[in-house]
């Protein structure tokens, strides 16, 4: 474990698809392709008048709408199950993601389909040179480092939950907002706001997982509270700007500037957790769109009953 900021595990959040972790794309966020279905809710209806013989009465119903529940990767619109159809419809999003084209407030969405393609195609060891081929080389570090990443965190040891994790599901800060920290953190720190962008993501897909305010680890960057008392500098443990300043000093402290790698086993102490950062950073350091497009990348959650959706609204 690391030396004081909690992680949820792969197998419990999949990064890509895509599985978790986290993200993304970690055993959990890993291998994702599909989703299900929202758990039914009431929809909202507007005021409705009716007329009585002498009078009119209005009759309003409830606009409350119940949260949405977690979506069966299954009921999701399916992946393509070939090689040939992964790798085409990865050429297609990830030309589209990275083209100067493209408005950056559209990359988001493009970054969840992204998640789902590569989630998939890291299942599929076998498919990864072709696909890497075929694509044209400024696109190939993003996908090259979103498998890499999947396929790192899905190996970190541990168990598959067997039920759903209790979290709640919230809308991340602005991307530029989430920026703005990841730069300003690394011109105090000198640790590379990619890997600060990346931690975030992994471990609570930029902010989107809430955990409860029982749990050991807090915050988007999921501190312990002994780790947060020697780094927090007195700021809010789920304050984005805050924790992510903190994350900077606790890897500037333990050698980030020597060493990435061995700082980063003070998150957590698994090779393949640094080795799944360090993958998801690159792609970003490549090209900054990267970073938009995993900004879109959602939550999923492995469990022993199968993997979910976790949308959005979720747990609220």
């Amino acid at each position: 474990m690391m030396e004081g900021v909690a992680w949820p595990r792969p197998g419990a959040v999949t990064v890509a698809g895509i599985t978790v972790s986290l993200a993304g794309i970690a055993a959990g966020l890993a291998g994702c392709g599909g989703g299900a279905r929202p758990a039914p809710s009431t929809a909202p209806r507007a005021a409705v008048a009716t007329a009585a013989p002498s009078t009119t009465t209005t009759v309003v119903t409830s606009t409350t709408q119940a949260p949405p529940g977690p979506v069966p990767v299954s009921s999701l619109a399916p992946v393509p199950a070939t090689a040939a159809g992964l790798t085409a419809a990865l050429v297609q999003t990830e030309t589209a993601l990275h083209g100067a084209a493209t408005p950056l407030a559209a990359v988001p969405a493009l970054g969840a389909t992204e998640q789902r393609l590569v989630a998939t195609l890291a299942s599929h060891p076998a498919w990864v040179p072709g696909a890497l081929a075929a694509l044209p080389g400024a696109l190939r570090p993003a996908v090259s480092g979103g498998v890499t990443g999947d396929q790192e965190l899905s190996a970190v040891p541990g168990p598959t939950p067997t039920s759903l994790p209790p979290w709640t599901i919230v809308a991340p800060r602005p991307a530029a907002e989430l920026l703005a920290d990841y730069r300003a953190a690394q011109a105090a720190t000198g640790v590379p706001w990619t890997v600060l962008a990346a931690i975030n993501l992994v471990e609570t897909r930029m902010g989107r997982i809430v955990v409860p305010g029982s749990a050991a680890a807090q915050g988007p960057m999921q501190f312990l509270p002994a780790t947060w008392a020697r780094y927090g500098g007195g700021g809010d443990v789920d304050n984005p700007h805050d924790a992510t300043a903190a994350a900077a000093r606790l890897l500037a402290a333990n050698g980030a500037a020597r060493d990435l790698t061995s700082a980063l086993h003070h998150y957590n102490t698994s090779v393949h957790y640094a080795r799944g950062v360090l993958a998801f950073a690159a792609a970003m350091d490549a090209d900054i769109r990267t970073f938009y497009g995993y900004y879109g990348w959602r939550v999923y959650a492995a469990t022993t009953a199968g993997t979910f959706l976790l949308p959005e609204g979720y747990g609220a």
